[in-house]
């Protein structure tokens, strides 16, 4: 394999969970560990400030971008965002104690709004 082809991503952290999502194309992945999140593209690689320090619970390629549900343990929302679109965020309210909700699945339908 030729090395300009090659990618390689280290990682160590004995304290943090690191969440990698990768797109069905493998060309984009999503790096976070609750603090700092990032986006890989080939060399090219972008923090996403926007998500600030909230945990990444799921997330769903579509469109060229991660859209990533997210939350503190203890927020009063969960919040739904893109890592293309700094600007988007579709917030769901949240009434119950943190760990008594899991995300398994999600699906997103597009509107001509």
């Amino acid at each position: 394999m030729e090395p300009e082809k090659v990618r390689q991503i280290t990682y160590s952290n004995e304290n943090e969970d690191l969440v990698v999502k990768i797109s069905e194309n493998f060309h984009k992945i999503l790096l976070s560990n609750g603090k700092e999140h990032f986006i890989l593209k080939g060399i090219i690689q972008r923090k996403l400030s926007h998500i600030k320090d909230k945990f990444v619970r799921h997330s769903m390629y579509l469109d060229d971008s991660f859209y990533i549900v997210c939350s503190k343990n203890y927020d009063r929302d969960i919040d739904i965002l893109n890592t293309r679109l700094d600007d988007f965020n579709a917030s769901i309210k949240r009434s119950i104690e943190p760990g008594l909700m899991k995300i398994l699945d999600m699906c997103i339908y597009k509107s001509n709004l």
